[in-house]
């Protein structure tokens, strides 16, 4: 399905005012999941948020974007896919539980891109020094 932004009323202080919501892409979804660096963690509102003001939306639809999260896991899990979801989901919350792989499989690939992270000289940042 392509992204489409749909005019929405939403409440504010009781009034309903219109509003735009964007209705993202599996591959809007991917290529944010993508952008996260290895080791680093993000969140599906940030993905969501950065995905609306990219588009010019009011905000980003959370049900599709987490419909595409579980098929993007799927897809990981069946060996369709290798968009590293893992790093926008807290493998201590129900969503970690509920995604294809489980909780333990986000916390192992959290824990194997943190390690490789830390072993990798070329992706360790240079400690801030300050010249006297």
């Amino acid at each position: 399905m392509p992204a489409q932004i749909e005019q929405r009323m939403h409440s504010v202080n009781g009034r309903k005012v219109p509003h735009e919501m964007l209705i993202p892409s599996r591959a809007m979804v991917e290529a944010k999941i993508a952008a996260i660096a290895p080791g680093a963690v993000g969140s599906l509102a940030e993905i969501r948020k950065a995905l609306a003001a990219d588009t010019g939306a009011d905000a980003c639809c959370p049900v599709t974007t987490q419909r595409h999260l579980r098929a993007i896991a799927a897809d990981v899990a069946a060996r369709r896919s290798a968009t590293p979801y893992w790093r926008v989901v807290d493998p201590e919350t129900p969503t970690a539980r509920h995604l294809a792989g489980g909780a333990d499989f986000v916390r192992d690939q959290l824990r194997a891109e943190r390690s490789s992270a830390k072993k990798s000289p070329e992706r360790a940042r240079p400690s801030a020094r300050r010249s006297s």
